[in-house]
């Protein structure tokens, strides 16, 4: 009986502290809000000190116009098949037309006996 007593008085007292913390963070967070709203809505300070008016002012981030113009920007850019024969072309790797149906040599990766 006493036993149960003192755990409902524990519980209870727990109850209060805990409700009283609660009671305690939303105050401060309620003063903090209302003096961040009161600095940012018209620039004043929470004294109401006008002399002191600050407004704030953003930039828009500044690119390369370069850069941005592209429709394709960042993307990279892959090269048609006419361009990349010429370029094989010009590094004197020109495939001999007559071989092209030959098949290519087997290094024994593609498991074939011969």
């Amino acid at each position: 009986m006493l036993r149960q007593r003192l755990k409902e008085n524990a519980a209870r007292e727990r109850e209060e502290k805990m409700r009283k913390n609660i009671a305690e963070s939303e105050a401060r967070r309620d003063k903090v809000e209302e003096k961040n709203f009161n600095e940012n809505s018209d620039g004043n300070e929470i004294n109401g000190d006008s002399s002191q008016n600050s407004t704030l002012t953003f930039k828009e981030p500044s690119f390369d116009k370069k850069l941005n113009s592209s429709p394709n920007f960042g993307q990279k850019k892959e090269k048609s098949p006419e361009k990349k024969l010429k370029s094989i072309d010009s590094q004197g790797l020109e495939e001999d037309e007559s071989n092209s149906s030959s098949q290519a040599p087997d290094f024994g990766i593609s498991g074939k006996k011969e």
